[in-house]
């Protein structure tokens, strides 16, 4: 517990925390763990992988594309696939969207690499369109109980006016298996919604002290 633990904290330091210094210490962990499996704590290394993925560049998401296409146990293969939607550049999160529908990524994993775009604060919005221009495709290409899952992603559209677009969209859209799920993820949208427009103010004032 206690590996774990120290695994959480230093992740969310250098990626919610954008820490420089975390980052730093991240990719020297992360240059030994590629040099030697061994010389890094197991429980460590997805917290590597999430900060070099946050604070990463084009370079570093071709790298963890390749360590993805090229993994050898079913471990890794996930661990770098979900990193692509972890970067901060919306190019790349939009080719990571991209990779959703063209055949590069298992229909299986599919639905949850989009859900992992969407609950990045800077992909919310760019999964969120991509979610809807694809929709029709998305119903064809991915299994019917995958879907309610991966609609989990609306959760991060804290906006009023989002939230509206949501409503929208599946009025019209409705979903026929799952639906009491997607129910269960926009009403807590609506209550993420409606927090943040009671607290901003005070929040707000906060972080200004």
């Amino acid at each position: 517990m206690t590996g774990q633990l120290r695994g959480l904290l230093i992740g969310t330091l250098g990626t919610l925390g954008n820490d420089p210094d975390a980052q730093k210490k991240a990719r020297q962990y992360y240059s030994k763990f590629k040099a030697d499996r061994s010389a890094v704590d197991p429980n460590v290394v997805p917290a590597l992988v999430s900060i070099l993925a946050s604070s990463g560049d084009k370079a570093q998401y071709d790298e963890f594309l390749n360590e993805f296409k090229s993994a050898k146990t079913p471990q890794e293969e996930e661990r770098y696939l979900y990193s692509l939607a972890s970067f901060r550049d919306k190019d790349l999160l939009g080719q990571t969207l991209e990779r959703t529908i063209n055949g590069e990524v298992r229909t299986q994993n599919s639905p949850y690499l989009l859900r992992s775009v969407m609950m990045n604060n800077l992909g919310r919005e760019l999964g969120w369109e991509f979610l809807k221009n694809n929709w029709k495709k998305l119903l064809e290409k991915f299994p019917d109980n995958s879907i309610p899952r991966m609609i989990e992603g609306v959760t991060a559209l804290v906006d009023s006016k989002l939230e509206k677009d949501v409503l929208e969209f599946f009025k019209k859209n409705p979903v026929q298996q799952g639906a009491k799920t997607v129910d269960q993820h926009l009403e807590r949208l609506h209550v993420a919604v409606l927090f943040k427009d009671r607290e901003s103010a005070t929040l707000s004032s906060g972080f200004k002290q």
